[in-house]
């Protein structure tokens, strides 16, 4: 089944003088909607690592450019994800993920797990 876009909207450049193109911000119907893009998009280009997500695979013309799918964070989950970041970096942690405004930590070798 194909998930439901709302609202595609077109992103300010935060560089004014970059070549790089607009970001797109769609807002999919369901979390699982947006799961299931997200993990479609990191099991495509996993399995293709010669001829990654890009412009022309959605019919672009011009310039081959890459795509890159990532969940949009509010300003506060930015900061959070930031701040974890940064602790991760100073206390040798290997991995920072957030899901549903949770940091979660992982440490380089023994496994351990922190929640922020």
């Amino acid at each position: 089944m194909r998930p439901t876009l709302n609202q595609p909207k077109e992103l300010r450049k935060w560089i004014k003088t970059s070549a790089r193109p607009r970001g797109i911000l769609v807002t999919l119907s369901s979390e699982r909607d947006r799961d299931n893009v997200l993990s479609a998009y990191k099991r495509y280009n996993r399995d293709n690592k010669a001829n990654q997500l890009s412009s022309t695979h959605i019919g672009i013309q011009g310039e081959r450019c890459l795509m890159y799918v990532a969940e949009h964070l509010s300003p506060e989950t930015k900061q959070l994800h930031a701040a974890a970041r940064l602790a991760a970096r100073n206390l040798s942690y290997k991995y920072v993920r957030d899901r549903h405004t949770t940091c979660i930590t992982k440490y380089d070798g023994g496994g351990r797990l922190d929640c922020c």
